[in-house]
Protein backbone atom coordinates (compact mmCIF):
# COMPACT_ATOMS: atom_id res chain seq x y z
CA UNK A 1 0.00 0.00 0.00
CA UNK A 2 1.27 3.46 -1.24
CA UNK A 3 2.60 5.37 2.15
CA UNK A 4 0.44 8.46 1.49
CA UNK A 5 -2.62 5.99 1.27
CA UNK A 6 -1.89 4.92 4.79
CA UNK A 7 -0.97 7.73 5.89
CA UNK A 8 -4.80 9.38 5.10
CA UNK A 9 -6.15 6.81 6.75
CA UNK A 10 -4.25 7.69 9.83
CA UNK A 11 -4.67 11.31 9.37
CA UNK A 12 -8.46 10.77 8.87
CA UNK A 13 -8.54 8.38 11.79
CA UNK A 14 -6.61 11.16 14.45
CA UNK A 15 -9.75 13.71 13.35
CA UNK A 16 -12.47 11.57 14.23
CA UNK A 17 -10.87 10.78 17.63
CA UNK A 18 -10.20 14.66 18.10
CA UNK A 19 -13.69 15.43 17.28
CA UNK A 20 -15.75 12.49 18.41
CA UNK A 21 -13.32 10.29 20.64
CA UNK A 22 -13.37 6.58 19.74
CA UNK A 23 -16.73 5.75 17.67
CA UNK A 24 -18.01 2.78 20.31
CA UNK A 25 -20.65 0.49 18.68
CA UNK A 26 -22.59 2.21 21.91
CA UNK A 27 -22.23 5.45 20.71
CA UNK A 28 -21.56 5.12 16.78
CA UNK A 29 -22.93 1.97 15.41
CA UNK A 30 -21.18 -1.32 15.32
CA UNK A 31 -19.99 -0.52 11.53
CA UNK A 32 -18.12 2.36 12.28
CA UNK A 33 -16.79 1.12 15.57
CA UNK A 34 -15.17 -2.02 13.01
CA UNK A 35 -14.12 0.37 10.49
CA UNK A 36 -11.75 2.54 12.77
CA UNK A 37 -11.00 -0.67 14.51
CA UNK A 38 -9.88 -1.65 10.83
CA UNK A 39 -7.85 1.83 9.97
CA UNK A 40 -6.19 1.06 13.59
CA UNK A 41 -4.99 -2.58 13.00
CA UNK A 42 -3.37 -1.69 9.28
CA UNK A 43 -1.84 1.48 10.78
CA UNK A 44 1.75 0.13 11.48
CA UNK A 45 3.10 3.25 10.32
CA UNK A 46 1.65 4.89 13.45
CA UNK A 47 2.26 2.74 16.46
CA UNK A 48 1.56 5.78 18.48
CA UNK A 49 -2.00 5.95 17.40
CA UNK A 50 -2.45 2.19 17.51
CA UNK A 51 -1.50 2.18 21.30
CA UNK A 52 -4.02 5.10 21.85
CA UNK A 53 -6.67 3.40 19.90
CA UNK A 54 -5.55 0.33 22.50
CA UNK A 55 -6.35 2.57 25.81
CA UNK A 56 -9.50 3.98 24.78
CA UNK A 57 -11.26 0.67 23.91
CA UNK A 58 -9.83 -0.78 26.64
CA UNK A 59 -12.56 1.64 28.35
CA UNK A 60 -15.17 1.54 26.31
CA UNK A 61 -15.13 -2.10 24.96
CA UNK A 62 -19.11 -2.26 24.84
CA UNK A 63 -20.17 -5.06 22.59
CA UNK A 64 -18.37 -8.66 21.95
CA UNK A 65 -16.93 -7.69 18.99
CA UNK A 66 -14.82 -4.86 20.43
CA UNK A 67 -14.07 -7.43 23.31
CA UNK A 68 -12.63 -9.37 20.74
CA UNK A 69 -11.00 -6.58 18.68
CA UNK A 70 -9.68 -5.22 22.31
CA UNK A 71 -7.97 -9.07 21.74
CA UNK A 72 -6.20 -8.81 18.54
CA UNK A 73 -4.88 -5.10 19.26
CA UNK A 74 -3.63 -5.72 21.97
CA UNK A 75 -1.89 -8.76 20.56
CA UNK A 76 -0.23 -6.58 17.80
CA UNK A 77 0.79 -3.90 19.87
CA UNK A 78 2.74 -6.10 22.54
CA UNK A 79 3.84 -7.51 19.72
CA UNK A 80 5.43 -4.49 18.33
CA UNK A 81 6.84 -3.40 21.16
CA UNK A 82 8.95 -6.66 21.43
CA UNK A 83 6.73 -7.81 24.30
CA UNK A 84 4.98 -11.39 23.96
CA UNK A 85 1.49 -11.78 23.47
CA UNK A 86 -1.86 -12.42 25.99
CA UNK A 87 -4.82 -13.82 23.53
CA UNK A 88 -2.27 -16.05 20.50
CA UNK A 89 -3.75 -14.26 18.08
CA UNK A 90 -1.03 -13.49 16.08
CA UNK A 91 0.72 -16.74 14.32
CA UNK A 92 3.26 -18.06 12.07
CA UNK A 93 2.60 -21.02 9.85
CA UNK A 94 5.16 -23.38 9.36
CA UNK A 95 5.27 -23.98 5.19
CA UNK A 96 7.00 -27.78 5.49
CA UNK A 97 4.39 -28.86 8.00
CA UNK A 98 1.64 -26.13 7.38
CA UNK A 99 1.03 -26.11 11.20
CA UNK A 100 0.71 -22.74 12.82
CA UNK A 101 1.79 -21.68 16.31
CA UNK A 102 1.34 -18.60 18.54
CA UNK A 103 4.05 -15.56 17.77
CA UNK A 104 5.67 -14.96 21.41
CA UNK A 105 2.56 -16.03 24.10
CA UNK A 106 2.83 -14.87 27.89
CA UNK A 107 1.69 -17.53 29.90
CA UNK A 108 0.83 -19.70 28.18
CA UNK A 109 -1.01 -21.79 30.54
CA UNK A 110 -3.73 -19.29 31.19
CA UNK A 111 -4.43 -18.37 27.74
CA UNK A 112 -7.49 -20.24 27.07
CA UNK A 113 -8.90 -18.36 29.87
CA UNK A 114 -8.11 -15.01 28.91
CA UNK A 115 -9.28 -16.10 25.51
CA UNK A 116 -12.49 -16.89 26.77
CA UNK A 117 -12.81 -13.77 28.90
CA UNK A 118 -12.79 -11.54 25.64
CA UNK A 119 -15.15 -13.86 23.49
CA UNK A 120 -12.43 -15.91 21.79
CA UNK A 121 -12.63 -20.00 21.60
CA UNK A 122 -9.54 -22.19 22.50
CA UNK A 123 -6.29 -21.39 21.25
CA UNK A 124 -5.88 -24.71 20.07
CA UNK A 125 -9.26 -24.86 17.74
CA UNK A 126 -8.00 -21.17 16.24
CA UNK A 127 -4.64 -23.01 15.13
CA UNK A 128 -6.43 -25.25 13.37
CA UNK A 129 -8.14 -22.60 11.11
CA UNK A 130 -4.91 -21.99 9.73
CA UNK A 131 -4.06 -25.27 8.49
CA UNK A 132 -4.22 -26.24 5.00
CA UNK A 133 -7.77 -27.76 4.58
CA UNK A 134 -8.84 -25.59 6.99
CA UNK A 135 -8.92 -22.39 5.42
Amino acid sequence: MKEWYRSSHSAYLRTILRLFGWPSANRAGAYLAQNAWLLTRHGDATPALQLCVLKLIERQASTPAERTNLAYLTDHVLLARGEPQMYGTQVTVDDLRGLASPRTLRDPENVDARRRAVGLGPLADYLRGFEPGHR
